[in-house]
């Protein structure tokens, strides 16, 4: 699997930035800190296998906890999505997501943008977009 771009709409402290990244080379974000890296490094996951709903961060106060998916959620008030295009398996797949509402889908740009989500759903409609893209967990590949 080659992520080929990443689009943040609204995640964390980005909105509206999207990177490429190149094929076949060893691809290094190389910015100072409070920059975003590690915020599109959890982009990238999440797009691809969404937040776990059990994970809880720690507390930073005593009476705050916020889950995974809260952490994330834009400082302003808008639009919580990311979007990834994806080359998996000679396949070249639009992986987007709306953290708002916990819905992907998921289109097959070979095929003029088709949208293909039912393919990345187990039997009873459970998301396994990242266990098909990957072949792993999303504990795994974190």
């Amino acid at each position: 699997m080659w992520v080929e771009r990443v689009e943040l709409t609204g995640y964390g402290g980005i909105q509206g930035e999207s990177v490429l990244f190149a094929q076949d080379k060893l691809n290094l974000m190389v910015e100072p800190n409070e920059y975003g890296k590690s915020t599109m490094a959890t982009a990238i996951w999440s797009v691809i296998f969404d937040f776990n709903p059990d994970e809880i961060l720690s507390p930073e106060s005593e009476n705050l906890q916020l889950s995974e998916r809260e952490a994330r959620r834009p400082k302003k008030a808008g639009i919580y999505s990311a979007r990834m295009d994806i080359n998996s398996q000679d396949r070249r797949l639009t992986v987007q997501r709306d953290f708002n509402a916990k819905t992907f889908q998921v289109f097959d740009r070979d095929r003029n943008n088709q949208e293909v989500t039912a393919q990345f759903k187990g039997p009873n409609g459970e998301d396994e977009v990242g266990l098909k893209l990957t072949g792993m967990s999303r504990e795994l590949f974190r």
